[in-house]
């Protein structure tokens, strides 16, 4: 948990630090130092208090990250909203803070995917795409009731989430409506980061009112929004 902590407090703060740089905002809240130190004493405070109340969710390793996840999410939202930011600019911190975060890690994963995909041994892109996030997916979130659909057409590639950890924890504290959803494009900076070769759509999640999460991977130049599951 406290390194989990760390990482995330260093990311925000970095985060807060280049964003009040730039100079191409006409109102950027963040260009004060006083601002960034407002939210990052409010966040932690968040921080301390969600986790006070989710100790008895974190019963092993997995259900900790997840959970923890969402008490950061949280978090950044009353710290954000805290300083005067509206809604929409939360959600775009929100979003911006870990992009920030996860696609120096995320690079790491295309750099792998990507000498996989170039290595001529027979498997196309989108099977080689599929034994990596089948293996992710069933080890990292077998708590959210995973169903593995597979390889469609020989270009498409599909799986479901039939529980979010994510969301239940929002729910708990009356933040599902406000960032549930928020956690749902979290997803779409994987796809960002791959998106050479590679098509994404979130046909449905469950923070939006479906009755599942659906992921749907394909090739370059396939609609993914339009397959037929």
């Amino acid at each position: 948990m406290s390194l989990l902590r760390t990482f995330h407090e260093n990311n925000l703060k970095l985060y807060l630090e280049k964003e009040g740089k730039k100079e191409d905002v006409a109102e950027n809240v963040l260009k004060e130092k006083s601002t960034q130190e407002e939210i990052m004493k409010s966040y932690s405070r968040e921080v301390d208090s969600y986790v006070t109340q989710e100790l008895k969710h974190m019963i092993d390793s997995d259900k900790e990250k997840h959970i923890y996840s969402a008490i950061v999410t949280m978090a950044m939202d009353t710290a954000f909203s805290k300083v005067g930011m509206s809604d929409s600019d939360c959600e775009k911190h929100i979003l911006g803070n870990w992009k920030f975060m996860m696609v120096p890690l995320y690079r790491g994963i295309k750099s792998r995917l990507k000498r996989a995909v170039e290595t001529p041994d027979g498997e196309s892109p989108i099977e080689k795409f599929a034994a990596y996030c089948t293996s992710g997916t069933m080890n990292v979130y077998k708590d959210f009731d995973p169903d593995i659909l597979g390889i469609k057409s020989g270009n498409s590639y599909g799986f479901n989430l039939h529980r979010c950890l994510f969301y239940e924890c929002f729910q708990r504290h009356g933040k599902g409506e406000r960032v549930g959803s928020v956690m749902c494009s979290f997803d779409q900076i994987l796809a960002d980061v791959l998106s050479p070769w590679l098509e994404f759509n979130h046909n449905s999640t469950i923070a939006r009112g479906g009755s599942c999460c659906q992921f749907r991977y394909c090739t370059k130049g396939i609609d993914p929004s339009k397959l037929d599951w």
